[in-house]
């Protein structure tokens, strides 16, 4: 928490030219390999890094533009953009949350296997998998803070793409499908296990707000967790 003059501005914190700066210390790695099996094929990894530390003047988190994110065409393609993460939060139960989800780590790692139907029209089949954390405690966004079971809230998604070959662009479609989402509960995190834990902590909700005195509808809660997400894209995703 911060104090603030009769002016409306903040006190103690850095200005440069009378302009409030943001302070922060950011990494973020890239790494791709592709390797060619024949004319028409060939296998595609990357691997995504990051973290970033705010400090002084943006001591509670990084400014949006430079923090990470997941999901989307270019990511892990079973999310809407901006939608994965962080952690475990339990999105589908924050009838106020923004689909937008910032955070200050990113790890993200995908594998694309090309091939062409004709000069024109190529395809893929891909698996993704990452997810974004915070630094900090979140109370906005319980779960969302990086931890030692970082690996047990790593998503993973699967699909197939089609691409239209215009020489000069390619035009992209991707198809994936949620395999494993970290935000449900143990025994429902898989696409192949049993919706009876999730269906249950979403009784649950509903009548713990109920019991307050506050109504709140399935309609409000996101309760289809695997479904697929068609993402659009132009060029190849890496």
């Amino acid at each position: 928490y911060q104090t603030q003059d009769t002016s409306g501005q903040f006190v103690g914190q850095s200005r440069m030219f009378g302009l409030v700066y943001s302070q922060f210390t950011r990494l973020d790695n890239e790494m791709i390999y592709s390797k060619p099996l024949n004319k028409t094929k060939s296998l595609n990894m990357r691997l995504l890094t990051g973290a970033g530390l705010p400090y002084g003047n943006s001591n509670t988190s990084m400014p949006y533009d430079y923090s990470f994110y997941a999901g989307g065409s270019n990511d892990v393609r079973g999310w809407r953009a901006r939608s994965l993460g962080p952690g475990s939060y339990e999105y589908y139960l924050d009838t106020g949350r923004t689909i937008v989800q910032v955070a200050d780590i990113r790890l993200s790692a995908s594998v694309e296997y090309r091939f062409q139907f004709s000069e024109f029209l190529k395809g893929a089949l891909f698996v993704d998998a990452g997810n974004i954390w915070t630094l900090r405690d979140d109370n906005n966004r319980v779960g969302s803070k990086f931890s030692n079971n970082w690996h047990k809230e790593i998503a993973v998604a699967s699909g197939v793409g089609f691409r239209m070959d215009f020489d000069y662009f390619i035009i992209r479609f991707d198809l994936g499908f949620k395999l494993h989402n970290p935000a449900l509960p143990q025994g429902s995190k898989w696409v192949f296990q049993s919706r009876d834990k999730f269906d249950q902590k979403i009784i649950d909700f509903i009548q713990e707000n109920k019991d307050n005195g506050i109504t709140v509808t399935e309609s409000k809660l996101e309760t289809m967790p695997f479904t697929p997400q068609i993402s659009f894209g132009i060029g190849y995703p890496f």
